[in-house]
Formats: C-alpha cells, structure tokens, sequence
C-alpha cells in the first residue's frame, strides 16, 4: 500500500489516518500524518473557498443550528451542525456569514493560513 500524503510505498509499519471531507479511513507514514492531515485541509478549505478560512473574515458571533425533536413524547433539541459564524469581510468592509466545512467558492478567498507541504 502507498502512503496516503507522499504516494511512497509504505514499508513496515503505517498509521491511521482519516480524509478531510468524508472522515474515511486511510493509511501513511507516521513521519507524514501531521503535515499531511494538514495540507489535505487547507487544500480542501481552499477548493471551498468559505470565509471560515479566509484571511479577510473577522469572526463575530456563532449562530448555532437547532432543531427540535419528539422523542418517547419528550421535547429533546439537538445540532444541525457546527453552525454559522457572523462576522466582517475586512478586505471589501462588508459583514459577512461564515458556513465551516461548506463550499461557497468566493473568487476573492484567501486562506488564513501558510503551511508547510509533504514533498513526495
């Protein structure tokens, strides 16, 4: 099997791993999971293109998704998911919505980050 990060065949022992989007179980080097858990999410923000991760959003408030259910005839309320986080585009001044782990690909993103990459 090839190293999930730097494509080399892995030799003796591998660890686990798990993809950015779909939380999907994979192998690699232990020398390449952190860098390349990593590079696989900032390279998954960046097709996103959400301001969660961009360099220009100024994150406000959290507005958090509940919905309500009936269970054995009792109210329980549980989230949606992580939420939406209001804030300022400081590139265009501008408020702006935040949806993490969402793709709205904005043309003028900047991720918020600089990371070092797995060199195959």
């Amino acid at each position: 099997m090839n190293c999930r990060y730097c494509g080399q065949l892995i030799i003796g022992d591998s660890v686990k791993t798990l993809a950015y989007w779909n939380q999907t179980t994979d192998i690699c080097h232990a020398e390449c999971k952190a860098i390349g858990e990593r590079t696989e999410a900032f390279d998954c923000q960046t097709i996103d293109a959400d301001c969660n991760d961009c360099k220009h959003f100024q994150r406000g408030n959290l507005i958090q998704n509940w919905l309500s259910d009936m269970a054995d005839g009792k109210a329980t309320k549980r989230l949606v998911n992580m939420g939406i986080f209001n804030g300022m585009c400081q590139r265009f001044n501008t408020p702006a919505k935040a949806f993490p782990k969402m793709s709205t690909g904005r043309s003028c993103f900047e991720h918020r980050r600089n990371i070092p990459r797995v060199v195959a």
